[in-house]
């Protein structure tokens, strides 16, 4: 029977069992009134790196024979871990390398990307994170752990996470006990208010750093020869790719985009089908269970508690390397099995029988807010509960920088008349203060996730395509809300229709949102400028968040100032070349409203054609903001296209107009590039570089040509100036622009 404890806390707590239906997980039976479950918000610190193999199996001649890992897939599994390894000083003529075997597969596309895992440091919580009130203001917030866009569950990568969430107890007396059930991988540890109620598959006593659960049986990695469609191919599964034969689509998220082993345009290999008796099989071995666990009310406090899910990952099976069957007749490579996690919580349910305690997952009704890491991209449809703590906003600056933090607001009503009431940030160990009006909190603006690719989020594998995977992650994510409203009957664009509502929040407005509509969580970015005489150390003061109706939130904020001096962008070694892009504020501030097509439209065909106001005076307004902001960077570079069709969105238009006079000869009209040079002086410095963009930057870009004005017919015509349309000729043209820009120089300078 596989290993599962509960700890007797003074012989109130019995032991816990382990329930496992024979047809799979089962389902669990309600206890009560549900109070918390997997799908909360969690507060984790996770611990990542190269994944362990288990040395025990590894030494185990017998065991490795047995699934076809053959003294040859030893030595290469030896190989990969000292390689993996190489740079920690590890004495291999000293130390077996079978207690060190690891791997870390590609699983991104990217070769380098196991190498990079191997070099992450393993850092550990520090002590007291058990207590309840220790600060986890740092920690990830993480919503939904069940569900990791459309690939499954978890991540192969984590060694451990430590998991922190919160309940709240209005009166202990009231509440006789609660009850405790929960599915896990790898060991787990489960404590309330810093103690422990139970664990499972994990060593006895004090826990270290490192530590794993126990190891799975090999059965746990395979399928069986009648569980799959031609009943007879054995393979290892994993759970990227598997699916069904029969049955249809499961509400378990795991099993809606699963395809056993691979996908069928890998190699030819189309693979066996997985059927639900053999899934449900694999699951009973893969899920561990602790309980029903009975946790009595001495447990318990008055207000916030805490309940804390320690987790580590077991060492996997060397029959991840089997070759053959294993990996499709592949031989030297990790097969299919590496591609389940093996320390991930699967399900969990605390129930409260006397029905008297609120729920852990409402949302707030009243006006709340919390401290947000910054580097978390938060989504329309997201919420914070009511018991979650609001937090403290930390920064850690310098003298002469600017720094940013993120707050979070939201409430069960309409919110009208939001506000920020920042106080001075006083020194703890002197009298020294940073002004309050050095802190400017301002609001964040949604853009649909469709629109990623359009707006900037140019990474490897997300096309410009409505649903790319960014999109469809983010989908799976919101989609959980108890806000979000999934349509009755769906047809094929269902889901894009769908993200057009669900928004992204990178977008940093300059002046607080003045509606933020009920139930919508709206981010707060808040930025932090240090002056230069600031003296070193720490400095606590609070923002006060305010709106029509509702209680005043006040946000404690902690800033730490290091004794170093941010240098005046003037003052840069680096040269910085940003690419001003004044085509794409006049697009974004200045389309007509009844414009039929929008910018990253199939059918856009350029400001011109859209009749964008392009150098109006409120164009060139429009620009003086983003001067500044390139001020801020030191930017060094100016860019003036000059073709026809760059790559900086001008298409027809540039900021130099060609004329053809009667006479056959050219000339330059430069008054839009002197006002936008001039305007960029003004406001962002006088730039080291001018670019005037004559080449086109890539073989397949459209030929090399400009507009022209010709003064004997009156009209604007396309002049080609490339060697193939004219290899000759094109040069006298070419000339007479090169001299009247360095006469212009000249004549600037």
């Amino acid at each position: 029977m596989e290993r599962v404890r509960s700890l007797a806390i003074a012989g109130t707590i019995g032991l816990a069992a382990l329930l496992m239906s024979s047809a799979g997980p089962r389902a669990w039976a309600a206890e009560g009134k549900l109070i918390l479950e997997e799908d909360t918000h969690w507060k984790v610190w996770a611990v990542r790196g190269a994944m362990r193999i288990d040395g025990k199996l590894l030494k185990d001649k017998a065991e490795c024979k047995k699934w076809g890992v053959t003294p040859g897939d030893v030595k290469s599994i030896g190989r990969a871990t000292k390689r993996l390894l190489q740079g920690q000083n590890i004495d291999w003529k000293k130390n077996d390398w079978r207690d060190f075997a690891a791997y870390c597969p590609d699983i991104i596309g990217n070769p380098y990307y196991p190498r990079m895992m191997s070099l992450v440091r393993q850092e550990y919580p520090p002590e007291g994170w058990i207590s309840p009130g220790f600060d986890d203001g740092a920690w990830m917030t993480v919503w939904n752990t069940t569900v990791r866009g459309v690939e499954g569950k978890g991540s192969v990568y984590n060694r451990s996470m430590y998991m922190r969430t919160y309940f709240e107890v209005p009166d202990p007396a009231k509440v006789k006990e609660l009850v405790l059930t929960l599915a896990y991988r790898g060991g787990c540890r489960v404590l309330i208010n810093g103690r422990e109620i139970a664990r499972g598959h994990l060593p006895e006593g004090q826990l270290t750093a490192g530590v794993c659960g126990d190891s799975y049986v090999a059965e746990a990695y395979y399928n069986h020869r009648e569980e799959s469609a031609d009943r007879k191919t054995v393979v290892a599964i994993g759970e990227i790719w598997t699916r069904f034969i029969k049955g249809g689509r499961s509400k378990d998220p795991r099993l809606r985009r699963y395809r056993c082993p691979a996908p069928p345009q890998w190699n030819g290999y189309k693979g066996p089908w997985l059927d639900r008796k053999g899934w449900q099989r694999l699951m009973k071995l893969r899920d561990r269970e602790i309980g029903p666990v009975n946790i009595p009310s001495k447990l318990l406090v008055k207000g916030r508690n805490v309940l804390a899910v320690e987790l580590h990952g077991s060492r996997h099976h060397p029959l991840i390397y089997a070759p053959g069957i294993w990996g499709h007749g592949k031989t030297k490579q990790w097969n299919q099995a590496k591609s389940w996690d093996h320390a991930r919580l699967v399900r969990l349910r605390l129930d409260d029988p006397s029905g008297s305690l609120p729920s852990a997952m409402q949302p707030p009704e009243e006006l709340g807010v919390w401290a947000e890491d910054m580097h978390s991209r938060l989504y329309r449809f997201e919420y914070r509960p009511t018991v979650m703590p609001t937090g403290k906003l930390k920064f850690v600056g310098a003298l002469n920088g600017n720094f940013a933090g993120m707050l979070s607001v939201m409430s069960g009503r309409k919110i009208t008349g939001l506000a920020a009431v920042v106080s001075d940030l006083k020194h703890v160990a002197g009298d020294a203060t940073i002004p309050a009006g050095r802190i400017r909190v301002t609001g964040m603006v949604g853009q649909p996730v469709t629109d990623m690719a359009q707006l900037g989020v140019h990474i490897k594998g997300l096309d410009r395509k409505p649903m790319n995977f960014m999109a469809r992650n983010a989908l799976a994510h919101t989609m959980q809300s108890p806000f979000f409203s999934r349509p009755r009957q769906r047809d094929r664009d269902w889901q894009a229709k769908a993200a057009e509502k669900v928004l992204f929040y990178d977008h940093i407005a300059s002046v607080l949102p003045a509606t933020v509509p009920a139930n919508v969580l709206q981010p707060l970015w808040v930025r932090l400028s240090v002056p230069t005489n600031t003296p070193p150390g720490v400095y606590r003061g609070q923002i006060t968040i305010k709106a029509d109706a509702a209680k005043p939130v006040a946000v404690p904020v902690e800033a730490e100032i290091i004794d170093w001096r941010v240098p005046a962008p003037s003052e840069f070694i680096t040269d910085m070349g940003m690419e001003h892009h004044p085509y794409a504020i006049a697009n974004h501030y200045l389309l007509p409203a009844d414009s039929p097509v929008k910018p990253g439209d199939r059918d856009w065909r350029g400001p011109v054609k859209a009749k964008v106001k392009l150098w109006s005076d409120e164009h060139f307004r429009l620009l003086v903001s983003s001067f500044k902001q390139m001020a801020r960077a030191g930017n060094d570079l100016l860019i003036i296209p000059v073709l026809q069709r760059t790559e900086f969105g001008n298409w027809e238009d540039s900021m130099i107009k060609w004329i053809r006079r009667k006479d056959g000869t050219y000339g330059f009209d430069f008054t839009i590039m002197d006002r936008f040079v001039d305007l960029a002086v003004r406001h962002m410095g006088k730039p080291r570089v001018i670019t005037f963009v004559i080449m086109h930057c890539q073989l397949a870009s459209p030929t090399p040509a400009v507009t022209v004005f010709d003064e004997a017919t009156g009209k604007y015509e396309t002049l080609g100036l490339g060697w193939k349309q004219d290899a000759f000729n094109r040069l006298p043209v070419w000339k007479q622009f090169g001299s009247a820009v360095l006469g212009l120089t000249i004549k600037c300078a």
